[in-house]
């Protein structure tokens, strides 16, 4: 129905982020506009030329890599939030003091230019890459550096994304029963729309996402946001449900959504969780470390490859069984894809290709991962910058739990920011949908303040207060 009026609706929504940032403090302006625009708005004005493709899902959307769209939702939230800031919040930004891992996230933004540079691209397409990454990364970063700054904003966050959560629950079961029908009624075509959509029990709901693999890690953070909180007592009701109902709730939606990836990351997340408050923090720490660089490594230099040498042996020959068996056929395949793009990637390995279609040739299908779609656009240099975006802060956190801190209530809220956004990292190393909101977390991470330990703490400001609260 509103097809020829998307572009005026992503524009109307920076409209609206002004407004919130003028009527609001700014950092509740930024939890709305970050994620209520990722809920709420289309993906993107699809061209004719990606509806007459045959294989649409071959386009990448939101914050992988710039290609379908210059102007969706990701740059949207981002203009939006950007321009609030500017209008009402100049203070703010101002008393703002960057720190080392800043350089990481000016990096990813500036490494654009000069990787279209490199290969001889038109400037104006590595300024073009340059301002979405600005939008899309930058942005989102900044809320978080500027806003995450104390545990009051911390909790706000965790409340904002279970309540997210809570508020498709009702589209998951809708469209789990009738199809991804909402995006369709509001916004027409989107490119992922049958998309993996068929599964066991019904469909696969997309809501107004931009695929249902995204839908199913938004459920299963907001799932492992609140079982989090439930368990250490922190949540007991949030909009008038007990905690326990509400972590319940949804954990259920999130296996009925039927996503099996986000599944096994939710309850690998609380198993996680469970594992550093047991051991030393600091082996966890470095398996944080060294296991997704160790991936990295294997998979691209091709010794862990699925078409070749796994696939060959009698324990990958197994374990693709088991993976089938599982309903897990599509990991295998995500794993393929990559594959094919191995040699071409390495044709420019410092810099990478400067083009987010460098994989288009041949008819060949896109690479899944998001590390892939970043390691051949902007090389090993760009891919090193993304990493750290996520692993430093992750870092910083894991570095500061043992059992005492996991354990007292006042640090619940950093620790649920800090699992939500570990699981999404790990998502991104298979699939290119990542949700721009846990950028922010991020960044948050970073300014949040550390850990207390309540050996050092009086009694009397335990916990056990906050504990007492209703998010």
């Amino acid at each position: 129905m509103f097809e020829s009026y998307i572009n005026l609706l992503l524009a109307a929504w920076v409209v609206v982020s002004i407004a919130l940032f003028a009527k609001l403090p700014g950092r509740v302006a930024a939890v709305v506009c970050l994620i209520g625009g990722w809920a709420l708005l289309p993906v993107a004005q699809f061209s004719d030329a990606v509806r007459g493709l045959e294989q649409p899902e071959n386009i990448v959307t939101g914050a992988a890599v710039l290609s379908v769209a210059w102007w969706n939702k990701a740059t949207a939230i981002g203009a939006g939030c950007l321009l609030g800031v500017a209008f009402f919040d100049r203070s703010r930004l101002m008393q703002l003091r960057p720190r080392a891992i800043d350089l990481a996230i000016a990096a990813w933004c500036l490494v654009p230019l000069a990787s279209t540079l490199r290969n001889g691209l038109p400037m104006s397409d590595g300024l073009m890459q340059v301002a979405y990454a600005a939008l899309v990364w930058g942005t989102p970063w900044l809320m978080g550096r500027m806003y995450l700054i104390d545990r009051a904003a911390v909790e706000l966050w965790v409340a904002a994304i279970i309540t997210a959560g809570l508020v498709y629950v009702p589209i998951c079961l809708l469209e789990m029963l009738t199809g991804n029908v909402l995006y369709r009624a509001l916004y027409g075509f989107h490119a992922y729309q049958n998309v993996g959509a068929d599964r066991w029990f019904g469909q696969r709901p997309l809501g107004l996402l931009e695929d249902g693999n995204q839908l199913g890690m938004w459920m299963a953070s907001a799932a492992l946001a609140a079982v989090w909180m439930w368990r250490r007592g922190i949540m007991r009701n949030l909009i008038g449900l007990p905690g326990g109902v509400v972590a319940g709730v949804l954990t259920l939606v999130t296996l009925l959504c039927q996503s099996v990836g986000s599944i096994l990351l939710l309850f690998a997340g609380v198993i996680g969780l469970s594992l550093i408050a047991r051991f030393r923090a600091r082996w966890i720490l470095a398996a944080v470390i060294a296991l997704p660089i160790l991936y990295l490594g294997a998979r691209a230099t091709g010794l862990a490859s699925v078409g070749g040498k796994l696939e060959h042996t009698w324990i990958g020959a197994q374990a693709k069984r088991v993976l089938i068996d599982a309903g897990l056929k599509s990991l295998g395949w995500r794993l393929k894809r990559e594959e094919e793009h191995l040699k071409r990637v390495w044709e420019r390995p410092l810099l990478g290709w400067g083009r987010s279609d460098w994989w288009n040739r041949d008819e060949a299908v896109r690479p899944w991962g998001m590390w892939m779609l970043e390691l051949g656009t902007y090389g090993i240099v760009g891919l090193t910058a993304w990493m750290l975006i996520g692993l430093v802060p992750l870092g910083g956190v894991i570095w500061q739990c043992d059992r005492p801190r996991m354990r007292y209530g006042a640090n619940a809220a950093t620790i649920a920011l800090a699992a939500v956004l570990a699981i999404n990292a790990v998502d991104a190393f298979l699939n290119s949908t990542f949700l721009v909101i846990f950028i922010a977390l991020a960044g948050g991470l970073v300014s949040a303040p550390p850990l207390i330990d309540p050996a050092q703490t009086l009694p009397e400001n335990n916990g056990g207060a906050a504990a007492a609260r209703s998010m």
